[in-house]
């Protein structure tokens, strides 16, 4: 019978140690994507060959043990095929292809104090923007990956623009938050964020978050 390849594309909700029985679900389709802008870690392993070699454009090998990075930030298209080559023990040669779909990193949400709001306006009093937390989160849950915000900017009327580093409201903000009025409103934009996990990326920037001041319960 013809020895079949397995190959695992290695993210942080699988888990690697499961039985041939349920190998499948590892190969289905929701696990066969890489992203752009990304250097996707995979595994690929050939049980009982002698040996085997990997190739496609943007595959790196890591290591002995069939640990590789797929970058397929300059492939064009929205599909790209891993090409193996197995030496058997019986000295015959097997041959195989996995195909990856292609997805583009979507740009991450942007949130204060865990709340968000795309395409519409926050309400917020001035005494919870006092204590106001800005965050990102990506969209897509198999990043299991932890963010960091290092700097936003904020517009308030009447006050400058501000530059914050760090991901909270600072003293010289809230000056001026505090003389608003119901219905004045700010803009939090340009949010700088690292995502501890992921390594280099590049992808969209989160947008901006626009809050109107509510009065106070």
């Amino acid at each position: 019978m013809k020895k079949m390849l397995i190959l695992l594309l290695l993210l942080p909700v699988l888990n690697y140690a499961q039985s041939d029985s349920n190998i499948s679900v590892i190969s289905s389709e929701r696990y066969a994507i890489l992203y752009r802008g990304f250097p996707n870690p995979i595994k690929i392993a050939v049980p009982g060959a002698v040996s085997f070699t990997a190739s496609a454009p943007g595959l790196t090998k890591q290591d002995s043990i069939g640990n590789y990075n797929f970058n397929v930030i300059g492939i064009p298209g929205d599909t790209i095929s891993i090409k193996i080559i197995a030496k058997m023990p019986d000295n015959s040669i097997v041959r195989e292809s996995k195909t990856f779909e292609i997805h583009e990193l979507e740009a991450p949400s942007s949130l204060i104090n865990d709340n968000h709001c795309t395409s519409c306006i926050m309400l917020m009093t001035k005494r919870e923007m006092e204590n106001a937390v800005i965050s990102v989160r990506l969209s897509d849950p198999v990043f299991n990956v932890r963010q960091s915000v290092t700097s936003f900017e904020i517009y308030i009327p009447g006050a400058p623009g501000l530059i914050i580093y760090g991901d909270k409201v600072n003293g010289e903000a809230l000056k001026y938050i505090d003389k608003l009025k119901p219905g004045d409103e700010i803009i939090i934009s340009n949010i700088i964020n690292t995502f501890r996990g992921l390594g280099s990326v590049r992808m969209k920037g989160p947008l901006p978050i626009i809050i109107q001041i509510a009065k106070e319960p």
